[in-house]
C-alpha cells in the first residue's frame, strides 16, 4: 500500500491571454509618422518639373515671336502713294503718316516755279526728276497753273544739312545780312554769293553760324529765309 506524498506548493495561476483586436491593430497602423523639425520637404516629382519646363518654354517662344514681329514691323521698308490737292498755288498731300521721306514728282511744265518742298528750299530738295525731303510738311510751293503731281511716303529716313539759305528773285541786286544786331554782310552784290536758279527763283547761301540771321535786299520781292536747318 503506497503512502501519498505531501505537497506544500500552491498550484500556479492560469492567466488568460487576450488577443489584440483587429480595430486596435488598425488604429496602431494609422498613427502618423513622427514629424522631424528642420527637415527639408521632398523634391518635386519629375512630372511637375516637366510641366514647369513646358510652360516656361511656351512663354519664351511666344515672347520671342512678339518681339520678332514688332522688329519686323518697325524695320520693313514701305512706300505708300499719297493723294494731293492743288489750292492757292500750293500742293498739299495726305494719305499716310509724315514719317520717313517725302518723295514727289512734278511735271516740268509746272515745276519750274517751285521754290519750297516740305519746308526746305528747292536747291536741296531736288533729286533728278524727283524732290525728296524728310517727311514733315507735305506741301509744295509755288505752282503755276494746273499740275498733276505724284507723291509718296518712303519709310526710309533721310537727313538734309545745308547752310543759311534764302530764296528770292533777281529783282534784288545786293544783300545785307544781319545776325541779331551784328552786321555780317553789308550791301554785297548778289553775284558774290553761291546760288542755284529754278525758273524765277534763285537760292542763295552763306555760311552763318546760328539761326537768327535775316536778309535785307534792295528790291521789293519777297525773300524766303531758311536758317541752316539740319533734320
Amino acid at each position: 500500500m503506497s503512502v501519498p506524498r505531501l505537497s506544500f506548493r500552491e498550484p500556479p495561476l492560469r492567466i488568460k491571454i487576450r488577443k489584440a483586436s483587429v480595430e486596435a491593430s488598425v488604429n496602431i497602423n494609422r498613427i502618423p509618422p513622427p514629424v522631424h523639425i528642420g527637415t527639408k520637404e521632398p523634391p518635386p516629382s519629375k512630372s511637375k518639373f516637366k510641366l514647369f519646363f513646358f510652360v516656361g518654354s511656351v512663354g519664351i517662344l511666344m515672347l520671342t515671336r512678339v518681339v520678332s514681329m514688332a522688329l519686323f514691323k518697325h524695320t520693313k521698308h514701305t512706300i505708300k502713294k499719297l493723294k494731293c490737292n492743288l489750292k492757292d498755288r500750293s500742293i498739299s498731300c495726305y494719305g499716310a503718316d509724315p514719317v520717313g521721306t517725302f518723295v514727289i514728282e512734278i511735271p516740268i511744265s509746272c515745276s519750274k516755279s517751285v521754290y519750297d518742298v516740305g519746308g526746305h528750299p528747292f536747291s536741296v530738295a531736288e533729286h533728278d526728276k524727283f524732290f525728296k525731303v524728310p517727311a514733315k510738311d507735305l506741301t509744295i510751293r509755288d505752282i503755276n497753273g494746273k499740275c498733276e503731281a505724284k507723291a509718296y511716303i518712303d519709310s526710309n529716313t533721310m537727313e538734309l544739312t545745308y547752310p543759311f539759305t534764302w530764296v528770292t528773285t533777281n529783282q534784288h541786286t545786293t544783300f545785307t545780312l544781319l545776325d541779331e544786331n551784328d552786321l555780317i554782310v553789308d550791301k554785297v552784290p548778289a553775284e558774290l554769293f553761291e546760288s542755284v536758279s529754278r525758273g524765277p527763283w534763285i537760292a542763295y547761301t552763306y555760311d552763318i553760324p546760328g539761326s537768327t540771321a535775316k536778309v535785307i535786299g534792295d528790291g521789293s520781292d519777297i525773300i524766303h529765309i531758311y536758317n541752316g536747318v539740319s533734320i
